[in-house]
């Protein structure tokens, strides 16, 4: 099944170069073009894409406020960002955009936006409820929600700690915890500090850590924080669990 592809950006030349491009690509189909940001969510629920080229810039609305629209309108559609202005970069991670792509588009750029639409094809073919897809250095990682020993929250970025490696992504703590809420694992995870939501079945040992509780982990020796207001709720969850 091909993917379905939208382009939103008032620059004709890009639009030009896109429609082009994607129509050598196998597997993808162009479903719609605009030139305004306003018109881009207008099209959303009539054309049902896979994935949105965004330019930031546009009349109408942004492109980082009409993310944040398609996002709450449909979680699974893909954006990529295509923009001139390298000082977005972080807005554009921060609402989950799959990639961020500078203007000029040269060899390099394209080489990675097909990178990017295989890697989402692919992630699309292989979704299952007991996995996760992230963007880590260029490269689709599918991470086992089981495999996750815990998050933390370090800036602007999320760290995720696995039993098979350690992984940087800039989706925000809520973000985690709706995909996780989606996918029936609430109960398997604990936000035990602002920055940490940790696997309770990976929880190897609880020690007093100077005003607050560490915890420590089967499968790493990353340690995290358990806040003293959490401790009762925690050891709460954990008994049921064990009953």
């Amino acid at each position: 099944m091909a993917l379905r592809v939208l382009i939103a950006d008032d620059d004709i030349n890009i639009l030009n170069f896109l429609r082009e491009f994607l129509k050598g690509m196998d597997n993808v189909e162009l479903v719609g073009e605009v030139t305004d940001g306003s018109e881009v969510l207008k099209l959303i629920s009539d054309l049902n894409p896979d994935v949105v080229f965004l330019d930031i810039d546009m009349p109408g609305v942004n492109g980082i406020n009409a993310g944040k629209m398609i996002s709450e309108l449909n979680k699974n559609i893909y954006i990529i960002f295509i923009t001139g202005f390298g000082d977005f970069r972080d807005q554009a991670f921060m609402m989950h955009a799959f990639d961020y792509i500078e203007k000029p588009i040269d060899r390099e750029k394209q080489e990675r936006i097909i990178k990017d639409l295989k890697d989402i094809e692919k992630s699309s073919k292989t979704f299952d409820n007991e996995t996760v897809f992230i963007k880590f250095e260029n490269n689709m990682i599918a991470i086992k929600i089981s495999d996750i020993i815990f998050f933390e929250k370090q800036g602007k970025k999320m760290i995720i700690y696995t039993e098979e490696g350690v992984y940087e992504t800039y989706y925000t703590m809520d973000y985690w915890q709706n995909i996780l809420k989606n996918k029936n694992y609430t109960f398997s995870f604990f936000k035990t500090h602002k920055s940490y939501l940790v696997n309770i079945s990976k929880i190897k040992k609880i020690h007093s850590f100077y005003t607050s509780y560490q915890i420590e982990f089967y499968g790493t020796n990353k340690k995290a924080i358990l806040s003293r207001n959490y401790i009762k709720p925690l050891q709460d969850r954990i008994k049921w669990q064990k009953v």
